[in-house]
């Protein structure tokens, strides 16, 4: 019975020392903890030329965007509805759906379930692919991993859509052909103020 105690309290206890050593270590190093509450998180558009921030856009969580080659760690947010369009990245990519719907699905194909929170996917560097953000599922907000760095390269497809995809069309196309309501008439432009 001492035997058995000594065997399982032995890995323990030096797991424990080992990383209450790197704790340590990293202390020493003048690392100390960051804690961004949501309210401060500041995002950027992913494309520079969206001043009005209407598009998907991202903040850094660690790494550097700009540094090609090294990891980086990055919240990305898309507006519901939103579509990348066919894209690869060099690096692998790993992601996990914090809020809303996402699909992750190669271009011309069947976009597959829908991820949720908590759901996550990895992507093969390199590889064609589009993503979809759920427009019934509200924005989707996604921690995203690249262990080689960010780039985003936009692909040219001549997928044509497989029968699955077409039927989707075709039944999603029926769906919409409902007739909407009409669009709210413009706001009128606010008086200039009188002068005194």
């Amino acid at each position: 019975m001492k035997k058995t105690t000594l065997l399982l309290v032995v890995p323990v206890v030096t797991a424990g020392l080992g990383f209450a050593g790197g704790v340590f270590a990293a202390a020493g190093k003048g690392k100390e903890i960051v804690v961004t509450p949501a309210a401060d998180v500041k995002f950027e558009p992913l494309d520079p030329a969206d001043k009005e921030m209407k598009g998907a856009s991202y903040s850094v969580v660690f790494g550097d965007v700009k540094k090609k080659g090294q990891p980086v760690g990055i919240l990305l947010k898309v507006p519901a509805g939103g579509r990348a369009g066919a894209h690869s990245h060099t690096s692998d990519d790993y992601v996990v759906g914090i809020t809303g719907m996402t699909h992750d699905f190669v271009p011309g194909g069947d976009e597959g379930k829908a991820l949720g929170p908590g759901g996550h996917w990895f992507q093969p560097g390199k590889m064609v692919h589009d993503n979809h953000c759920e427009e019934k599922g509200g924005t989707c907000l996604s921690l995203v991993y690249l262990p080689k760095g960010f780039d985003m390269i936009p692909a040219k497809t001549d997928a044509k859509p497989t029968a699955d995809a077409k039927a989707a069309a075709t039944k999603s196309a029926v769906a919409e052909a409902k007739p909407a309501a009409a669009p709210a008439a413009p706001a009128a432009p606010a008086a200039p103020a009188a002068k005194k």
